[in-house]
């Protein structure tokens, strides 16, 4: 889509969907279709606009997306005052550079960091909603200018991107996340600077990893790392993160067939997630009380999964910081 907004097939005064094709590697029926979607029309005019609307970039990747392309929008105007800052969004266009990719957004409108880490949230929830993809491009853009964020900073997002690999089922891609998401949270333990991510301790990406490596499905993998996570977690600290470890491992071991330790664990993450208010943690609850419906006839299953439908269905929402 760059190429048909920002060139010239050399001599030619437009693009047709055969010299694309020619030159993007992709077939003439896959060109037509992405701009029948958006409107291009290149043989009719000389630019070309997207729509500035707020739903734009989302539409993008889903559409490309399906092509097997890697899109990110792109601002392709905007006004910006003396500061640097854009006072009005620009129109988007959309680059699509292989099976995922990156949002390019206005670093320039605030501090790097608090980007950084908003795009972070989004990305998770993009990820956690089913969108996997939009969740990696999310997180790739949030690591756009990672030499300005904290240690810490960068961990969290790393890991948030080890999982939306993971979701994707990229293994070496999420492992070497998670690797590197470690290696950056023992460096944030001598960092002087305040974040927002104080929280994202060794103990914590550890127990990101075990996750990641659960979505995997690599459960022998996953298994240790969360037990381990969950055995070292500092005493009255991070308790929202340490029952979101405890009912992943609850999890992971319902998936792993592990009834006794399935309940066992359970019984400790009901216990903490009672009052926490956590929707994250509930969550996962609720996934845990579907794993446990092919026991549903043991008497120590049936007793548990009564008392996560209670929990689920009773859950009322606290604002999450973490």
């Amino acid at each position: 889509m760059v190429a048909t907004l920002e060139s010239t097939p050399g001599k030619d005064t437009h693009w047709s969907r055969a010299s694309m094709a020619r030159r993007t590697g992709l077939s003439k029926s896959t060109i037509g279709r992405i701009w029948k979607k958006f409107d291009l029309k290149p043989h009719l005019q000389d630019s070309f606009k997207l729509s500035t609307g707020p739903f734009f970039v989302d539409k993008a990747v889903d559409v490309v997306g399906r092509t097997g392309l890697r899109c990110s929008g792109l601002p392709a105007s905007s006004r910006s005052s003396a500061d640097g800052s854009f006072r009005t969004p620009g129109i988007w266009y959309v680059r699509c550079t292989g099976r995922t990719g990156r949002w390019i957004t206005p670093w320039s409108s605030g501090d790097q960091r608090v980007i950084a880490y908003t795009l972070m949230r989004k990305a998770m929830i993009a990820t956690e909603s089913g969108n996997s993809a939009q969740g990696l491009g999310i997180a790739n853009s949030a690591l756009e200018y990672k030499d300005a964020l904290t240690p810490r900073l960068r961990a969290v997002i790393l890991r948030q991107r080890s999982y939306s690999n993971a979701a994707l089922g990229e293994v070496i891609a999420s492992a070497r996340d998670s690797d590197e998401a470690v290696i950056e949270t023992v460096a944030g333990e001598k960092q002087g600077e305040e974040d927002r991510a104080p929280y994202c301790t060794p103990t914590y990406a550890a127990m990101e990893a075990g996750a990641s490596w659960a979505r995997l499905g690599h459960l022998k993998t996953a298994l240790p790392i969360l037990e381990k996570s969950r055995s070292e977690w500092a005493d009255n600290t991070q308790v929202r993160d340490y029952a979101m470890c405890v009912s992943r491992l609850a999890v992971a071991y319902a998936a792993a067939g592990q009834l006794d330790q399935a309940c066992a664990t359970a019984d400790e993450a009901v216990a903490l997630a009672q009052g926490l208010g956590s929707r994250r943690v509930v969550g996962q609850l609720a996934l845990l009380y579907r794993r446990l419906d092919r026991w549903r006839q043991d008497p120590a299953a049936a007793n548990m999964r009564g008392r996560l439908k209670v929990l689920v269905d009773s859950f009322k929402p606290e604002r999450e910081a973490g």
